[in-house]
């Protein structure tokens, strides 16, 4: 592949469809201005763990060496048939200008775009823009809001979102997309990370089809109220997770009071088709003062009030590594087991499809 990239097979190259460019890869020295120009069906670009100031991966093949941002763009500019573009940085994210990188940029058959840049106030309006020049985009994920409302009618055909930013979520913009007329109610299917208060629960009654959001992602929610009105608003989801807690004593954070284990039906009873809830500790730990046999009855109950419901959180509330598997055995009685979870490059095996 690196070869290929430094221009000795530059003809097989038009048939890429995928590239993945990384500071770990060869990629990272050899591709040069003259193979970008040989993208021309590229349909998938991911950049990864690299950030910008110190950005070799592309070289020109004269003498005056162009800054990365212009290569950069170069190469999306070339890639007219790109359908996923996914932007990783490192913690601190990409220091890099959006403005510069999609500047005369056409993203005709984007479907899917994934960003993790440096939050500045620059790239906020030049997010904002590229959002409403893109009307084909279907998921969006990323570290930032837009900082502003988007024009009437942008993003039509988007069915899953998911904003990592904590409460910034409900002033930058995302919200703000479901109060657009034009377009309500929305089909979305996922909207991950959300920030639930009475007030983003009207909105969310406004702007979404009820019957087709089936993934919730909860970063915060104002009461335990307010998460009820929520999922009656959406009675069809398969996936709800709440932050990871003892929501006894370990609530902060997430919610405003203590929430006691019982509680916690008042959620789940009006979830019929849920397969997956992630968040609380619905069994206990064998080892403790709880039998295995107390599990056993909590498995059935739970299966009896929710037969679709696969998975659950393990009680050690360390969602990266492990969580309860729920099924039926032979004779039809609740059967339970841990699952462990091999975590791949920092990624959350649990959000790998269980919906």
């Amino acid at each position: 592949m690196p070869n290929a990239l430094c221009g000795r097979q530059q003809p097989v190259m038009r048939n890429y469809s995928t590239l993945v460019l990384s500071s770990s890869s060869g990629t990272a020295k050899c591709l040069s201005t003259s193979s970008i120009r040989c993208f021309g069906a590229l349909q998938h670009l991911r950049l990864q763990s690299i950030e910008f100031p110190k950005l070799r991966f592309m070289r020109n093949d004269g003498d005056n060496r162009p800054q990365p941002e212009t290569q950069f763009n170069l190469l999306l500019r070339t890639s007219p048939w790109l359908q996923v573009l996914i932007l990783r940085g490192s913690a601190s994210g990409f220091k890099a200008r959006l403005s510069n990188l999609f500047a005369h940029c056409q993203f005709k058959c984007l479907r899917e775009l994934r960003l993790d840049i440096s939050r500045t106030s620059a790239n906020l309006e030049a997010y904002a823009c590229l959002l409403e020049e893109t009307p084909t985009l279907e998921v969006l994920e990323g570290n930032m809001g837009w900082g502003r409302a988007l024009q009437p009618g942008s993003l039509p055909n988007l069915r899953r979102i998911a904003v990592y930013m904590g409460f910034y979520s409900t002033v930058e913009g995302v919200v703000t997309l479901f109060l657009d007329e034009s377009l309500a109610p929305r089909r979305l299917e996922e909207f991950s990370c959300a920030v639930l208060t009475a007030d983003v629960v009207d909105i969310l009654r406004r702007g979404l089809h009820a019957d087709t959001l089936r993934k919730l992602s909860v970063l915060f929610f104002e009461s335990l109220s307010v998460l009820v009105d929520v999922v009656r608003l959406f009675p069809r989801l398969t996936w709800l997770s709440v932050p990871s807690r003892e929501y006894m004593n370990d609530y902060h954070s997430a919610t405003i009071k203590p929430i006691h284990l019982g509680q916690w039906g008042e959620v789940l009873v009006n979830l019929a088709e849920l397969k997956t809830f992630y968040g609380v500790c619905l069994l206990r730990d064998p080892s403790s003062s709880w039998s295995t046999l107390n599990n056993d009855e909590r498995a059935q109950e739970l299966l009896e009030a929710l037969p679709a419901l696969r998975w659950t959180d393990h009680w050690d509330l360390k969602p990266e590594a492990r969580r309860i598997a729920l099924g039926r055995g032979s004779d039809g009685r609740a059967t339970w087991k841990v699952e462990e979870l091999l975590n791949y490059d920092g990624l959350d095996l649990r959000w790998a499809g269980d919906w």
